[in-house]
């Protein structure tokens, strides 16, 4: 009767600890995020094969994207949210391990105002009137698409200046970009 008490002991404890293995979570899953612009990429790796979760919700919980990938050993996938109104995200990751998060904040594309005014054949006039103090970069490009200048400005008041460009081939392009 020892023996069988002790086998039913050893039977018990091993299933403890065996059921205990399988509902232990690994620690060798991670969640990492990756943001350009209004792309964010997912990167899931695990140490075996699992189904992970990624749902997009705006800040009051509302779902607005929702799938599930099932991967051997993790996946790369990215989430391209231009297409989404401006504001902010949740991006979330949920394996049923591990969850991981991440605010995305979309704004609206920021564009400069400025007019440019060409005087004569050489001489252009740029204006860039101070709605936000901001800073830009003012590029020119010749005919050929070749930068012939570039110079950073910060805007605090309204900006004006003429730009001499006699040594350009052709037709110049100017391109004023917020910093």
């Amino acid at each position: 009767m020892k023996k069988v008490l002790t086998l039913f002991a050893v039977l018990v404890v091993t299933g403890a600890v065996f059921a205990r293995a399988i509902d232990e979570p690994s620690k060798e899953s991670a969640i990492v995020f990756v943001k350009n612009g209004s792309v964010v990429k997912v990167v899931y790796s695990s140490d075996k094969e699992s189904v992970a979760r990624v749902t997009i919700t705006d800040l009051k919980g509302k779902e607005v994207f929702s799938e599930i990938v099932r991967s051997k050993k993790g996946f790369s996938r990215p989430y391209n949210l231009s297409q989404l109104s401006h504001g902010n995200y949740v991006v979330r990751v949920s394996d049923g391990r591990n969850t991981k998060a991440e605010v995305v904040s979309l704004q609206p594309d920021r564009k400069v105002v400025y007019k440019l005014t060409a005087l004569d054949a050489d001489r252009y006039a740029l204006h860039i009137p101070a709605l936000d103090a901001t800073e830009v970069i003012i590029n020119i490009y010749d005919e050929q698409l070749g930068r012939i200048h570039t110079e950073k400005q910060n805007i605090s008041n309204d900006f004006g200046r003429v730009y001499s460009v006699k040594n350009a081939a052709g037709k110049v392009t100017f391109e004023v970009l917020p910093k």
